[in-house]
């Protein structure tokens, strides 16, 4: 950095109060804050201009993401309500409602804590339900 020189600013007692928060805040000297302040500002707006392209260009990015992963949950949810439509029409059959029998057994017994779970589910319903 090179030297520094003493400089003597008038401020009034708003901007001189949030300078001392900001310099407890961030555990800076006023003096620097204030040059940091002068480093950040661009009143030509070129600067602000790219950084706010920047943010543009990420913001589009994070909304592409966003639009895939729910593309992606809405395929899942239109598996799942076809699966379900499916075990629904053959409950009726007997050899499908033991083949649902077998396979609720076998995701119970693969994961322990599953009616758990649904119990929580089912009280928490009921009680938002009353």
């Amino acid at each position: 950095m090179s030297a520094l020189t003493r400089k003597q600013l008038l401020l009034s007692q708003d901007n001189l109060l949030r300078l001392h928060e900001w310099a407890d805040r961030y555990e800076l000297s006023e003096a620097e804050l204030v040059r940091r302040a002068i480093q950040a500002y661009d009143p030509e707006g070129v600067e602000a201009e790219s950084a706010s392209a920047e943010r543009e260009k990420e913001a589009a990015a994070m909304l592409d993401h966003m639009e895939q992963a729910i593309n992606a949950a809405l395929e899942a949810v239109e598996v799942a309500n076809t699966r379900v439509l499916q075990v629904m029409a053959g409950l009726d059959d007997p050899a499908q409602r033991k083949a649902v029998m077998e396979e609720v057994r076998q995701e119970v017994a693969a994961n322990p804590g599953f009616l758990d779970e649904v119990a929580d589910l089912v009280i928490e319903h009921s009680e938002s339900a009353a």
